[in-house]
């Protein structure tokens, strides 16, 4: 019995790109991020972010590279320079407040790659920084506030004798 209404046969099905996983050259590459998961350390001791950036250009498309930035952990340092980088993140694709994990997905940035050698692994792209893409859209800067709340503010008298 078959499992589809019709059979297959190999030569009748597409063939995959032959797929790199050489390092990309080192620099800027334009990008937008594909997935963004929340995920627990090793120990279990923090979490992280792992993001997803699918280039889109000059070159590579369609490449993806991974990054994960520490947002809790018990390294302050760790988590002071994760934090940076999500901050970074968050100027070049124009959002002021991230209230989800998800509000990153398909923003539009340019990533800088650099090459590690890994003992592991060997070469592998590391993400080095984040900037936005020229002539994207930066976040609006925010309102002033209302003139009555100003007068407020400047009055040198308590709140209780107003």
């Amino acid at each position: 019995m078959s499992f589809f209404d019709e059979s297959l046969h190999l030569d009748d099905l597409p063939i995959d790109e032959e797929r790199s996983f050489e390092p990309l050259p080192d620099g800027w590459y334009t990008s937008a991020i594909s997935s963004c998961e929340e995920r627990a350390t090793k120990a279990g001791t923090g979490k992280y972010l792992a993001m997803c950036f699918t280039i889109t250009g000059p070159t590579h498309i369609n490449r993806t590279i991974f990054s994960n930035l520490n947002v809790i952990n018990p390294s302050s340092g760790a988590e002071a320079f994760g934090r940076r980088k999500v901050r970074e993140i968050m100027l070049a694709i124009g959002i002021t407040k991230l209230e989800s994990k998800d509000s990153f997905i398909g923003g539009e940035l340019a990533i800088k790659l650099k090459t590690r050698q890994d003992p592991g692994y060997g070469a592998q792209n590391e993400v080095d920084g984040f900037k936005a893409i020229t002539g994207s859209k930066m976040p609006a800067p925010p309102e002033p506030a209302p003139e009555a709340e100003v007068k407020k503010a400047k009055s040198t008298s308590p709140p209780w004798a107003n």
